[in-house]
Formats: structure tokens, C-alpha cells, sequence
């Protein structure tokens, strides 16, 4: 089943072998993202949010200072035979953020995975997610993420991991909606289904 977005989200595909079965060719890893990375991942970002390469670049720089200085931040990268393909990030929310469905809660957030178009469809996402929850898990005993209600590809990679929806409305976590609705989800890692996912 095919989602109209108008390209602003991944067409949501649930057919048969469409959630990453194919394996990659090469070297693959997941590591934490170092300075060395952020040309890849500002180029990366910019292809899929439009805009400027180098603010796309100097805003990771900045991501990359913070996470490292104030520890309420960590980007991963996906890399492929030395090539970065791939990032996830999160960050810590150290505020409530008033909602229509309630407050977003405090805690550490899946805040955005962007796959090289190149390379999706190869479970390049899920493994980023992967490795984010495991770090959060090492932190926490909770995990947030919140969605624009019309990004299928997205929910449907999340709740493999086992998040539940907690909320719904037209703002969330100090961020509104295109469309008006998004939904924020939880996962509750003291279970074990998010890593088998």
C-alpha cells in the first residue's frame, strides 16, 4: 500500500521483503558520530531536508560540541566500506512540553534517522534505531519518539521496537505538525522485544 505525501515522507511500502530482508554488499557498522563525519551527514541532511549543505554541516558541528560537552546529545552514523550512508540521532528532553493529549515527559528521545536514498530499504534504519535504544537503555529506562502522523515508514519502523502511542495532537514535544496531528510514542526498554527487532 503506497502513502500520498507528496514527497515529503518515505512511500510507506508493506509488501513482502520490503523492510530490509536485502542484505548490503560490504563492510557495515553502526559507531557514534566524530567531527570527521559531518560533511557526510550535512550532505546527507541537506538532500533530504533541502537547504544549505555547509549550515546543514555547521548545525552537526554544533549537535556533536553539545553532545559531547553537556551529554544531552548523540549522533550515529551507518557507514558502508568507510562511507557514511546513513545517521540517527537523539537528544534529552529536559523539560515538559505542554500537549493537547497531556505533557510530553521528560527523558531521551529517537529525534530523527536519515538514510543516503541510495541505501534504504536495507535495514540501514532499523539498525540505527538498534543501536540508539541500546545506548538510551544504558541511561534509561524509557525511550520517546515522536511522528507526524502521516509518516507510515516511520511508525511502522518504530513500533517493530515496540513503541506504543501515548499521545496524539497538533503540537508535541514543542514541535507542530504538518497536517496538525502527530503522535508521540514510548517504549519501555526493561522489555526485551526492542532487541530482537
Amino acid at each position: 500500500m503506497k502513502q500520498e505525501n507528496a514527497g515529503l515522507f518515505e512511500e510507506f511500502d508493506d509488501s513482502a521483503g520490503a523492510h530490509g530482508s536485502q542484505g548490503l554488499s560490504g563492510e557495515f557498522r553502526v559507531r557514534p558520530a566524530t567531527i570527521s563525519d559531518i560533511d557526510a551527514v550535512g550532505r546527507i541532511s541537506a538532500e533530504r531536508e533541502g537547504g544549505v549543505v555547509r549550515e546543514h554541516i555547521e548545525g552537526f558541528r554544533r549537535e556533536l560540541e553539545v553532545g559531547r560537552t553537556q551529554h544531552t546529545a548523540m549522533v550515529f552514523v551507518a557507514e558502508l566500506d568507510a562511507q557514511v550512508i546513513g545517521y540517527g540521532r537523539t537528544g534529552y528532553l529536559d523539560k515538559e512540553h505542554g500537549a493537547a493529549a497531556g505533557k510530553s515527559p521528560v527523558g531521551w528521545y529517537l529525534t530523527g534517522v536519515v538514510v543516503d536514498p541510495r541505501f534504504r530499504r536495507h535495514g540501514v534504519g532499523a539498525r540505527l534505531t538498534a543501536k540508539r535504544l541500546a545506548w538510551i537503555s544504558e541511561r534509561s529506562g524509557f525511550a520517546y519518539y515522536f511522528s507526524n502522523a502521516r509518516n507510515r515508514v516511520s511508525i511502522a519502523l518504530h513500533e517493530r521496537f515496540g513503541f506504543t502511542e501515548i499521545a496524539r495532537g497538533p503540537e508535541l514535544c514543542g514541535q507542530s505538525f504538518l497536517g496538525g496531528e502527530g503522535i508521540l510514542f514510548e517504549v519501555d526498554l526493561s522489555q526485551s522485544a526492542w532487541r530482537a527487532a
